[in-house]
């Protein structure tokens, strides 16, 4: 993962200081989990519709299971998460409500 700080040089220090603050930020296995989100980007978009369903099962990767077996250095741990999170993601689900408009009785 790269992110560019600039400042077109008016304010190198303002750069640096902003650079630390996104290091403190982030964890250091960003790059193993990205790395293994590229292994598991095809599989994906095999199984795993498009839209909310798929937002859905990468917001889950990046931040439940997978995620936290990464940062513990437990790449087995990590990949079990991540197949046992693609063999149940399917659809999104949830509720719809339809609701008509109430209109006031006529008067004469």
């Amino acid at each position: 993962m790269a992110i560019a700080i600039g400042t077109e040089g008016a304010g190198p220090v303002l750069a640096q200081m902003i650079r630390a603050r996104i290091d403190q930020m982030l964890s250091p296995s960003l790059g193993r989990l990205a790395a293994l989100a590229a292994d598991y980007r095809e599989a994906v978009d095999r199984l795993v519709p498009r839209g909310v369903s798929r937002r859905i099962f990468w917001r889950r990767f990046f931040s439940g299971d997978v995620a936290s077996a990464v940062d513990a250095h437990d790449v087995a741990a990590a990949r079990r998460a991540a197949n046992v999170l693609l063999s149940t993601s399917g659809k999104a689900e949830g509720k719809i409500w339809l609701v008509a408009p109430v209109r006031a009785p006529k008067t004469f």
